[in-house]
């Protein structure tokens, strides 16, 4: 469960890392990706909440909003997917934030996996 009271937060990716060398996260948060080669990215996100309402998520590089990334969900839905190619320059950060109209609980699935989200190379 994710509990937005100001209303924004980051989405979490704590479990079963598989990374390589050039690519780290911000332990224990895990939701912060540093990608530590520059390069074109497939980058995909996946989120499977279980309650939302009136919640929009998003691909964020170096705090700002990555266009064409914005999911807006009404109420009820199950899974939030996206992905976009990105040129990345050496040490840029990623997160994928959730925000709300109002000050709410967005519930994330309550089983093993939550978000998942992956960085695919691509030249």
């Amino acid at each position: 469960m994710l509990t937005l009271l100001n209303p924004t937060g980051n989405i979490t990716f704590p479990n079963a890392q598989n990374l390589p060398a050039d690519i780290t996260v911000n332990n224990p948060t895990a939701d912060t990706f540093t990608l530590n080669t520059a390069g074109r990215y497939l980058i995909t996100y996946v989120v499977y909440p279980t309650l939302t309402l009136l919640t929009n998520f998003q691909l964020f590089r170096n705090g700002v909003a990555v266009p064409g990334t914005l999911v807006a969900a009404a109420l009820g839905i199950g899974l939030v997917h996206n992905q976009v190619v990105v040129t990345v320059n050496a040490g840029d950060t990623f997160r994928v934030t959730v925000t709300t109209a109002l000050a709410a609980t967005v519930t994330l699935s309550g089983s093993s996996t939550s978000a998942t989200i992956s960085f695919v190379r691509v030249g």
